[in-house]
């Protein structure tokens, strides 16, 4: 009776031994691409990326690959879930859903969620909406042959996110 107990209790620990793959480093390759919400052309846009540009690949599910960008995407989310000072913002509650278009009807499929108590920068409003800029840490998803997937972090690799994030600055917009 104790081998079955034991075999049940390493089936019930095994799933925290498996870790999450470390993200990849790539670059987009000669030709922009727009980054979606979803793994569907028809998901809405939420970045459209330069060749050239710096990502890291988060999670690839043939033939598509989520990347997270240099400075963050530009989402949004509702009045409710933000309080501001200035185009400053903190997001009041955790799991709120950060949304491609200023909507919670289709195509307008959360890309991520926000924590409580995370910064986020205004680019924009539209009604009850807010346009922000998020977190690094989400990421949209790309065709996976838009992307040269580098066997290695290259030399010099942090300086060049730090540059590409930058050049992508958000134009903060004032209350």
């Amino acid at each position: 009776m104790l081998f079955p107990l034991a075999w049940l209790i390493s089936l019930v620990a095994l799933p925290s031994l498996v870790q999450e793959p470390a993200p990849r480093f790539a670059h987009v390759a000669t030709t922009p691409v727009t980054a979606r919400a979803f793994f569907d052309t028809k998901s809405p846009g939420v970045v459209e990326l330069a060749p050239g540009t710096p990502v890291l690949v988060l999670e690839v599910r043939e033939p598509w690959a989520r990347v997270s960008v240099p400075g963050g995407l530009d989402l949004w989310v509702h009045r409710d879930f933000v309080t501001w000072k200035g185009s400053d913002g903190s997001i009041t509650q955790g799991n709120v859903n950060a949304r491609p278009l200023p909507s919670t009807e289709p195509p307008s499929t959360s890309v991520g969620r926000f924590t409580s108590g995370e910064a986020v920068v205004r680019v924009g409003h539209e009604g009850e909406w807010f346009q922000v800029r998020a977190p690094e840490r989400l990421g949209a998803w790309v065709p996976l042959e838009s992307l040269i997937i580098l066997s290695a972090e290259p030399t010099g690799w942090a300086e060049e996110w730090k540059s590409a994030a930058t050049a992508r600055a958000p134009r903060r917009e004032e209350p």
